[in-house]
């Protein structure tokens, strides 16, 4: 009898516990519940995948490893090009409820690759492109909102300024180049999009 009891009582207790650990997640807001998110990166210059988390602070840091596709959109070439960029966001204002809301933000970061950088063309740029793919370093400057939802799927919509060089070898002149990567200031105006879901 008296184990009966007991066990009553613990079973009491443990739904208890559950079911007020489900109504205080649930009045938590989304960004404090989860902490880690990943998805599809999506760009008029490239697609790849993305791994977000965010800090003590709340802000976030964002990697993202692409296939970069200059030219090869418009047959001026046949291979893509790879580049990795890392981020840290700092959020700048929030608007909503903790069922859905957006965050402005921006950072600061870094980006590096193996790709091709921008060759002038005829009006249509359907020529092919000549110069060989080389080596990117460059510094980065974010800008964007992140749509945040009650559920484990984000979308963030952003901008991106590289301010780098571009280092290759011409084989016409027997030398390595370095020059101003030229892509990263013109690409600024794409937008880029992450579809993310987090954990």
């Amino acid at each position: 009898m008296y184990r009966k009891v007991r066990n009553k009582k613990q079973l009491f207790l443990s739904l208890s516990l559950t079911l007020l650990l489900g109504v205080g997640a649930g009045l938590v807001p989304a960004s404090a519940q989860y902490r880690y998110s990943a998805g599809l990166y999506q760009s008029p210059h490239g697609f790849g995948a993305s791994f977000q988390y965010r800090t003590k602070e709340d802000n976030f840091n964002t990697f993202t490893l692409m296939a970069d596709t200059y030219g090869v959109l418009k047959n001026r070439s046949d291979r893509a090009g790879v580049r990795l960029n890392f981020s840290h966001n700092y959020r700048l204002l929030t608007v909503g409820n903790s069922n859905c809301y957006f965050d402005f933000f921006a950072g600061s970061g870094a980006s590096c690759g193996y790709v091709r950088d921008f060759e002038p063309g005829n009006l249509f740029l359907t020529e092919e492109l000549e110069n060989n793919f080389g080596a990117l370093l460059a510094v980065c400057g974010t800008a964007g909102c992140h749509f945040s939802f009650a559920r484990r799927i984000d979308l963030e919509l952003s901008w991106m300024l590289e301010a780098g060089m571009h280092i290759r070898k011409d084989e016409t002149q027997n030398a390595t180049l370095l020059k101003l990567y030229k892509n990263g200031l013109i690409h600024t105006y794409m937008p880029q999009l992450l579809i993310l879901f987090k954990w």
